[in-house]
């Protein structure tokens, strides 16, 4: 378990692996990826080591109630096949208790697909269906 989880850190290039209290493995992404939904709207999300990200999508009504993207905490779970990925805490009232609940794969070095959804309409995913996105590491 632990070679699995340093094998999805190199590959994220994510900073070091932690165990925490629960016996769950996080990982911090660093970075910013980028990705398109199957409608072709460009979805976003820059983590960062702190545990903080920021979604943002380039959709005219988010963009002007998130101005700077919306802001939240993160925590990712190894799994197998697929991992999970829990944002929580966001910055806005309206999401007061909601927590976005997915799951990604990672596909190489420099992607990986997520699908996931608000805990207020419905359970994570548990495979991937056409909502799914790839989300590549934003070139620096």
């Amino acid at each position: 378990m632990r070679l699995l989880s340093v094998l999805i850190g190199l590959f994220l290039t994510a900073v070091p692996v932690v165990m925490a209290d629960e016996g769950q493995i996080h990982l911090v992404l660093s970075g910013d990826w980028s990705g398109t939904a199957w409608d072709g709207t460009e979805v976003s999300y820059s983590f960062s080591k702190d545990g903080s990200v920021v979604w943002r999508v380039k959709e005219k009504e988010f963009m002007q109630d998130f101005l700077e993207g919306l802001k939240a905490k993160y925590q990712v779970r190894a799994g197998n096949p697929l991992c999970e990925i829990d944002m929580y805490d966001f910055k806005d009232p309206r999401f007061m208790g909601i927590r976005f609940l997915g799951i990604f794969e990672v596909a190489d070095g420099k992607s990986f697909k997520l699908e996931g959804s608000p805990s207020n309409q419905g359970e994570r995913p548990k495979e991937f269906s056409k909502e799914a996105i790839v989300f590549r590491a934003n070139k620096k």
